[in-house]
């Protein structure tokens, strides 16, 4: 299986313990999201690449940077796109990446409507078919759009909320409120909070798009 390539956004990671474990894991790329190269400069790690206006990077790690031959893309910061669009659009268009996975740290927190705009950057028209995950140290965030398998432990939770209209759902397995043939209309909160009752559950959309939360059972909230 193709290694991961990582992006590190600029919302909030409180728990830089948790992001060094992660960013410590053989990855195809390690790009740091605007201002989300902080957090990878402040563990002493280098990115290989960053990208976006540079307006929340400090001078210092700039040059840093710069002293350690970083690749920088800077783009404007009268522009039409986040900086994470930037930074999801150059990976998908290079195709020395073509079958690597996404996932993306520090993409929650912050502003509300950046959150809200990283969440939906998944139904991209040129995204919607890659692996990409919104991680957190509690949670991921994925779409379905077809069949997967959700891997972790009895207990979890598992929301599914449908995007851009109704949603069928073909099959569920190991989850304690199958769904099998239900429909999931946009709008109503039905899909949320269903428990896995294995350590792998199974979702199969078979109409429409789906936003899968995964939460550890751990995070009592």
């Amino acid at each position: 299986m193709a290694k991961p390539i990582i992006l590190v956004a600029n919302g909030d990671i409180p728990d830089q313990s948790w992001l060094k474990t992660a960013l410590s894991r053989e990855n195809s790329a390690l790009v740091g999201v605007d201002g989300g190269s902080n957090y990878i400069l402040e563990l002493d790690i280098i990115p290989d690449i960053v990208l976006g206006d540079l307006d929340s990077m400090s001078p210092e790690h700039k040059r840093l940077l710069e002293q350690n031959w970083v690749n920088i893309f800077q783009f404007s910061e009268e522009k039409d796109e986040t900086d994470l669009e930037l930074a999801l659009l150059y990976i998908v268009e290079n195709p020395q990446w073509t079958d690597c996975p996404i996932e993306i740290f520090g993409a929650y927190g912050g502003r509300f409507d950046h959150e809200i705009a990283n969440l939906m950057l998944l139904t991209h028209p040129a995204l919607i078919d890659r692996d990409i995950r919104l991680k957190s140290p509690n949670q991921t965030s994925f779409l379905i759009t077809d069949k997967v398998e959700i891997n972790g432990r009895a207990g979890d939770l598992v929301s599914l909320i449908p995007l851009k209209g109704d949603s069928k759902i073909k099959s569920t397995e190991h989850l304690k409120w199958e769904l099998n043939g239900s429909t999931l209309k946009f709008g109503p909160a039905r899909g949320v909070s269903n428990v896995m009752t294995a350590s792998q559950s199974t979702v199969e959309v078979e109409t429409g798009i789906v936003l899968c939360v995964h939460t550890e059972r751990s995070w009592d909230r």
